[in-house]
């Protein structure tokens, strides 16, 4: 009798201690769980963070570049919905030019817009303000775009040999690595290194600013 209620008190202690170490096993298991999937929140924002600006920073040399095919031209139309020429003119080819620069910017306004959205959510996640660095890049854009749109202006008394055009035409025509494109890259690469630290090493093991496309293309 004795021996039963032994075996019945060190029956339930076994029950207990399977008990707790279920729910330590499960306790365990669920923060394994929540590290991993934050971890992973971590890796998906920053690796946002970085494509976009290496998408802000190659979006600037696409405009950039003064090189401008006829396909590009008639793709920009289509895509822009605006009406084709069935012969080719001056008029024309000034619009299909205005078009592509168009679909340019578009798709460099597209990056920066996501790099303002991930701020705030690097903000949220991180409490890391990424905006001050943005500010640079808020400058590059305005002083791309003043000029972009003074080359593109429809008046020919523009287009002379003064000292200001030719200024518009060289932030207008990059010919590889100069000061203006260094700015980029630079701004470029503060965002990468504040995002750096939530990006694990194995995935991620170059510079931005190591990739750099030389244009060679002549002023149109």
């Amino acid at each position: 009798m004795v021996a039963c209620s032994t075996w019945l008190v060190v029956k339930d202690v076994l029950l207990v201690m399977a008990a707790l170490a279920g729910a330590v096993i499960g306790a365990l298991g669920l923060t394994t769980w929540w590290r991993q999937l934050s971890g992973q929140a971590d890796f998906d924002l920053a690796r946002r963070i970085v494509r976009a600006a290496i998408g802000f920073r190659e979006g600037i040399r696409d405009v950039r570049n003064n090189m401008i095919w006829s396909e590009e031209m008639f793709a920009a139309i289509k895509e822009l919905g605006l009406p084709s020429e069935a012969s080719p003119t001056s008029a024309g080819q000034a619009r299909g030019v205005a078009a592509a620069y168009q679909v340019r910017w578009k798709r460099l306004a597209d990056a920066y817009r996501s790099l303002g959205a991930d701020a705030v959510e690097a903000e949220a996640l991180w409490d890391v303000d990424l905006r001050p660095l943005l500010i640079p890049l808020h400058h590059l854009k305005t002083e791309l775009l003043n000029a972009l749109q003074e080359y593109t202006r429809e008046d020919p008394a523009r287009r002379t040999d003064t000292a200001d055009f030719k200024r518009i035409r060289d932030m207008m025509s990059q010919r590889g690595d100069d000061e203006f494109d260094r700015q980029v890259v630079a701004a470029v690469d503060e965002i990468v290194a504040a995002v750096r630290p939530y990006l694990p090493r194995r995935r991620f093991r170059w510079s931005v600013g190591a990739s750099r496309r030389r244009s060679t293309a002549k002023p149109c």
